[in-house]
């Protein structure tokens, strides 16, 4: 209606899930549900705005998947230094969570290799998973020992404005980075959204980017979250499981890779912080 009204023609217009994209001859625009945006200096240019909707100008990325990470992450540093804040955190209570969480999976694992060892002729998916299950218990016993290292380190964990949609949909990186919906944003752990979009990212994720900035406990307790796998939980089809159990052994690989190396670091600066 906008567009009608506006003597915009229309050519082709696409379904992102919680916006639209709207191609003319000449423009394109992003159309969506009027929220509550709290970063406002982040978003695209605002054209309209009725009781209901919002029409942007709208702007391709201009970046691989990779770069438009890097650039992402660089402004969820720049969000943070804007809005850091020391408060009163439970550091016993999440130690005492995580701990609970790495001792349930590691039990979960343990049953369930004990499980499909006593099939006789095990699947193909059941075979896969119980070649690849030591993958799991490395992972979580070095979560085990982060845990214990974060929770040990003298220093505070900062927290500052979090996005909390932290998809790669949710934004576009092109002149600037841009914010297409920051309405659910929260007071929350500096590390919250960087588990989030590594979680969702870990293919890519660059864990010595220099944007990627955290003290050292924080630091690792990002570790920690990101060493704890998920359950994997087996189904009647052999083909969805095999892509499940692939993908999080995928995971694990990477993740496990990026905390044994991030660790070597941390090993060889305290080793030159004490020679000086």
């Amino acid at each position: 209606k906008w567009c009608i009204d506006n003597n915009i023609k229309i050519n082709k217009i696409i379904n992102k899930g919680n916006y639209y994209i709207i191609y003319n001859d000449f423009n394109k625009y992003l159309l969506k549900k009027k929220n509550n945006l709290k970063l406002v200096k982040y978003n695209l240019p605002l054209i309209k705005s009725s009781n209901e909707y919002e029409i942007y100008k709208y702007y391709d990325d201009i970046y691989n998947k990779k770069d438009k990470l890097n650039k992402i992450i660089l402004l969820l540093n720049s969000i943070q230094l804007e809005s850091i804040i020391y408060k009163n955190i439970d550091y016993e209570k999440i130690y005492n969570d995580l701990n609970n969480n790495i001792n349930s999976l590691m039990n979960y694992y343990l049953k369930l290799q004990d499980e499909l060892e006593c099939i006789l002729y095990p699947r193909f998916d059941y075979l896969l998973l119980i070649e690849n299950i030591s993958m799991f218990y490395k992972i979580l016993s070095k979560a085990k020992e982060m845990n214990e290292y974060w929770y040990s380190i003298n220093d505070n964990i900062r927290s500052s404005l979090c996005l909390n949609n932290i998809s790669m949909n949710n934004f576009i990186v092109n002149d600037k980075t841009y914010i297409i919906d920051s309405s659910s944003i929260t007071e929350d752990l500096v590390i919250n959204d960087y588990i989030k979009i590594y979680r969702d990212n870990y293919d890519i994720f660059d864990l010595f980017n220099d944007n990627f900035k955290l003290n050292e406990k924080e630091l690792f307790l990002f570790l920690t979250y990101i060493s704890i796998p998920n359950k994997i939980v087996l189904f009647d089809s052999v083909c969805d499981n095999v892509k499940i159990i692939k993908e999080e052994l995928n995971y694990v690989r990477k993740t496990l890779n990026l905390v044994l190396e991030k660790y070597k670091e941390n090993e060889k600066a305290d080793k030159n912080k004490f020679n000086e």
